[in-house]
């Protein structure tokens, strides 16, 4: 058995036996038609294979009869072999600059949050060498707080990418070590997380004759106020969305690495709603033209006012244009990095549930169960059935590919579920201590019958509205699961050409 047919009515005893005898014989139909296109595509695969063996071994006797030839023509045959040689050297340093892209992605960027109240994320970086050392990290806390690390390591390439690296683990590290610590699970302010990392960077930054400038931020919604410490960074933007006035918010810090007594002081600024706040590099001030003239913060300024009204994630993309259309080129000399932060009304959450399961198969039923109960206790507007099936299997889905591939099949683990309602939305999040999942390394699916595998993240993509594979501050994975309370538009998925929608 390789498949299911899976029929459904609404009305019990619906299918005659008549009809079950039908239905029987279009799966057996189904069946005898994906073998014959199995064994057709091994067939022809058996005897590609048998071609390109021909292939290979007429080669080889044409390179044999080559080799006895004149010296011009194996001089000739060693030029072409020289060149084939740099051509691969040239895939490999591509290929090795892609690896390093990904390399950075996983240990410098984090993705913006999807799921902090009151709050609309967005991140964008631009490397000017494939990888370097800009990174940022967004920490989301339980009291409706959002810390965003913005940071800039002196140089660029594979050391500057390291330093960052190293620079982004001392904060998580302190983060945790001073949470450990804390009385009644207070949570430390900026500066002292600040103050622990650059304590424990600080001599190592020095030996390496580098340093690096940050931005640390925490956005806190219930008392709408940012703490900032700024380490020699360029500063942040706020966009007052009630008047459109650009402020550049500035502290007195030292960057990182600089001197080891370094005392570091934060700033308290008030922010309304409908506030934008823009973090950046100074690889989109430094940008310059061919003329040799600098973007600078004043051009900056000017764009941020023209496009403060868009969305984030749209806010961004436009100051990146802005920047590209300005030097006239797709290579920056320095690093682009930018952050945008929308203040926005704040949704509070109808019910919220949680449970723990173990980290085996038998629990699937818990978690589909789980998920089923909390959407349907949910109060208010009742949610779609669809909606409830679309999170089930996508939980479902989350659960199954932490079980069998960040846990390898353990059973003594566990997997922490969390769901929360909004007006909006429902989110439901599983944290667990087993390996991080990049889902940007995932080839696409393949549906044609020749693999097996590889469809979990594909099946969670086309069942929920978003998405998100994170470390949160307590250094624990999390896949949120977001879906919308009402379907604007039923989500179809393609299977061999043919399209599946199904009503229930």
């Amino acid at each position: 058995v390789f498949g299911a047919l899976n029929i459904y009515a609404e009305a019990p005893d619906a299918f005659s036996p008549e009809e079950v005898d039908l239905l029987t014989e279009l799966a057996d139909d189904l069946a005898f038609g994906i073998v014959t296109l199995r064994t057709r595509a091994e067939r022809v695969k058996a005897e590609e294979g048998i071609r390109i063996l021909n292939a290979d071994l007429e080669r080889r006797v044409i390179e044999r009869t080559t080799e006895l030839e004149t010296a011009n023509m194996i001089k000739d045959k060693l030029l072409v072999r020289e060149q084939t040689v740099t051509k691969e050297l040239e895939r490999a340093r591509e290929r090795e600059a892609e690896v390093s892209f990904r390399i950075q992605k996983t240990l410098l960027l984090d993705q913006p949050p999807i799921d902090v109240s009151g709050l609309r994320v967005a991140a964008l970086t631009i490397p000017s060498q494939r990888i370097d050392g800009d990174f940022y990290v967004f920490l989301r806390h339980r009291n409706e707080c959002l810390d965003v690390i913005v940071g800039d390591v002196m140089g660029k390439g594979v050391p500057a990418a390291l330093v960052g690296a190293a620079t982004k683990s001392y904060f998580l590290k302190a983060l945790s070590h001073l949470m450990a610590f804390s009385r009644n699970g207070k949570l430390p302010e900026p500066k002292e997380i600040v103050m622990l990392s650059h304590a424990e960077v600080v001599r190592q930054l020095i030996e390496l004759e580098s340093f690096v400038t940050l931005s640390y931020a925490r956005l806190d919604v219930m008392r709408r106020q940012l703490d900032l410490v700024d380490c020699g960074h360029t500063g942040i933007v706020q966009v007052h969305g009630k008047t459109g006035d650009c402020e550049i918010l500035h502290g007195e810090n030292l960057p990182l690495g600089v001197r080891e007594d370094e005392i570091y002081d934060q700033i308290t600024v008030p922010f309304e709603l409908g506030d934008l706040f823009f973090f950046y590099s100074d690889g989109i001030t430094e940008a310059r033209n061919d003329a040799g003239e600098l973007f600078g913060i004043d051009r900056l300024i000017e764009c941020i006012r023209t496009n403060s009204q868009l969305e984030p994630g749209a806010f961004i993309q436009a100051i990146r244009s802005a920047v590209f259309t300005f030097s006239g080129t797709d290579r920056l000399a320095d690093d682009l990095t930018s952050v945008a932060v929308r203040v926005e009304s704040r949704e509070a959450p109808l019910a919220r549930e949680e449970v723990e399961i173990r980290s085996d198969l038998k629990e699937l039923c818990q978690v589909r169960e789980f998920v089923s109960s909390f959407c349907h206790g949910v109060p208010g507007a009742p949610v779609s059935q669809e909606s409830i099936c679309s999170l089930e299997l996508a939980a479902n889905e989350a659960a199954s590919n932490i079980m069998k591939h960040a846990y390898h099949g353990r059973t003594d683990r566990w997997i922490h579920m969390e769901g929360e309602a909004y007006p909006s939305h429902i989110l439901i999040r599983l944290y667990h201590l087993g390996d991080s999942f990049d889902p940007s390394g995932l080839p696409p699916p393949v549906l044609d019958g020749s693999q097996e595998s590889g469809f979990g993240a594909y099946i969670i993509s086309k069942s929920t509205d978003d998405v998100r594979y994170y470390r949160d501050e307590r250094g624990m994975n999390c896949i949120t699961l977001v879906k919308a309370r009402k379907l604007i538009a039923r989500k179809e998925i393609q299977l061999d050409g043919s399209s599946c929608r199904p009503d229930r």
